[in-house]
């Protein structure tokens, strides 16, 4: 793939679209990796067609927004809440007319229970007690 610039004397420029399509495609090389973190953010609609998330390192608080397609998410019937600690196979993506960054998920595995989610549960428990 070839992304051409302009040339204005010694200078190659290239357009918004070419930079992107071009990032898009360097992007797109990029291996297929598991990523472990929290689901949060958890988005679904039966209209979409896809699941959006975000998935959250407890420790360092960094985040990394997640789209799967709607069919496969559902196959899996994870019955996914908000805070559970999961693994996520998938890739780099890049949406190109805005060049956001996202991770292309193509399986999720339940790997545990996230900080939040354990802090949350706790805290139920000793009202629960109270």
């Amino acid at each position: 793939m070839k992304v051409e610039p302009i040339v204005y004397g010694d200078r190659k420029v290239f357009p918004v679209s070419a930079f992107n399509k071009g990032l898009g495609w360097y992007i797109g090389r990029l291996p297929v990796v598991w990523v472990e973190g929290e689901a949060t953010e958890l988005r679904r609609r039966e209209a979409w067609a896809n699941v959006f998330f975000t998935l959250k390192d407890a420790a360092t608080g960094a985040c990394l927004p997640v789209t799967m397609a709607r069919r496969a998410f559902d196959a899996l019937e994870l019955g996914l809440q908000e805070g559970e600690r999961v693994h996520v196979e998938g890739r780099a993506d890049l949406h190109q007319a805005r060049a956001s960054l996202s991770f292309r998920a193509s399986t999720i595995e339940r790997f545990g229970l996230g900080e939040h989610l354990a802090a949350l549960e706790r805290l139920k428990r000793t009202l629960a007690a109270e």
